[in-house]
């Protein structure tokens, strides 16, 4: 994040995910990391590299869910449910 994004502060939060139509007795975790770095239009990504992309494909492998947010100038954040 320091790198790529030039974040000066990064947050990081787990908590129960919200109610989803998961079996009886599955319980999972969601992870929330939020930068406080440059951001970009998710629209059009002037990045190198595969990190966000593979991080979902890794979620959807493992029959997790991810969810990313980004603005130009005001951060990054990605959240993970993992099972």
């Amino acid at each position: 994040m320091v790198k790529h994004a030039g974040a000066t502060e990064v947050v990081i939060h787990l908590t129960p995910p919200a109610p989803s139509p998961r079996e009886e007795g599955e319980k999972g975790v969601w992870l929330s990391i939020h930068d406080n770095g440059k951001g970009f239009d998710p629209d059009k990504p002037d990045f190198p590299g595969n990190g966000l992309v593979n991080m979902q494909k890794r979620m959807e492998e493992i029959g997790g869910r991810f969810e990313m947010e980004s603005v130009p100038g005001k951060g990054t954040t990605v959240k993970l449910e993992l099972p």
